[in-house]
């Protein structure tokens, strides 16, 4: 149950912060992972996990595209 705990923490941060920057598309598989882990590790929680990250890598991409060279 620790790691479900963990997982559904992880989740609900990733979740917030993504839609702070509008980052609808992460927000959206955070709160997907988020509810499911609220009950335990769902059986598809690593491929969440990497949806996740992936919709992670495009915000970032987007972000750094947004702020421009330094």
């Amino acid at each position: 149950r620790g790691h479900a705990t963990d997982l559904h923490r992880a989740a609900h941060t990733l979740k917030s912060t993504a839609a702070t920057f509008g980052a609808t598309d992460l927000t959206s598989v955070a709160q997907n992972l988020e509810r499911q882990a609220k009950t335990g590790i769902p059986e598809g929680a690593a491929l969440l996990v990497e949806r996740a990250a992936a919709e992670l890598e495009r915000a970032i991409a987007a972000l750094v595209a947004v702020r421009g060279p330094r």
